[in-house]
């Protein structure tokens, strides 16, 4: 009901749909997004699931929150870290992301070593931006992971991750 058939695909009427000639930052632009649910994760807690299939490379949702400097990030860090939770996200190498207070239910999405969804940073009207994408064909009621990079801190000399993440 109210779907249709793209290349053997089913789709939602006027979902965009990425990798078909589009701006890829349109739907951040426009805030087109997918369906998400949330619910208990067999990972870890609450997990992120998509209401609808999806195919490799359709944009999933922007992770959203409160844009701070890395500097107040460690600081909240700190305080995250004896609660045991963490929705911090690196946006360049000045900001990050807060999704803690001001973020959306992208933050709920789960970490995995073999994700399913991969996040890339866009330069949308002059600011960077958080894009989760689909890796892979998603069928609907499958829960998101992305590969949090806790490596990539190490790397770059950025906060270390928290022993409750280990």
């Amino acid at each position: 009901e109210g779907q249709r058939e793209e290349g053997g695909k089913t789709r939602r009427p006027g979902f965009p749909e990425q990798g078909r000639g589009r701006c890829g930052n349109t739907n951040m632009l426009r805030g087109k997004h997918a369906r998400l649910r949330m619910g208990i994760s067999d990972v870890c807690g609450w997990g992120l699931f998509s209401a609808d299939a999806l195919v490799k490379d359709d944009f999933i949702y922007e992770y959203m929150g409160e844009v701070i400097s890395h500097e107040e990030a460690d600081r909240r860090g700190c305080i995250y870290d004896k609660q045991n939770y963490s929705y911090l996200f690196n946006l360049n190498q000045n900001l990050v992301v807060d999704a803690s207070r001001k973020g959306n239910k992208t933050r709920f999405a789960n970490h995995s070593h073999h994700p399913n969804c991969y996040c890339k940073i866009m330069q949308v009207n002059g600011e960077h931006r958080i894009g989760v994408y689909a890796r892979e064909a998603i069928p609907e009621g499958g829960e998101l992971f992305y590969d949090y990079r806790h490596d990539l801190a190490y790397t770059v000399g950025l906060s270390a991750v928290p022993d409750w993440l280990r």
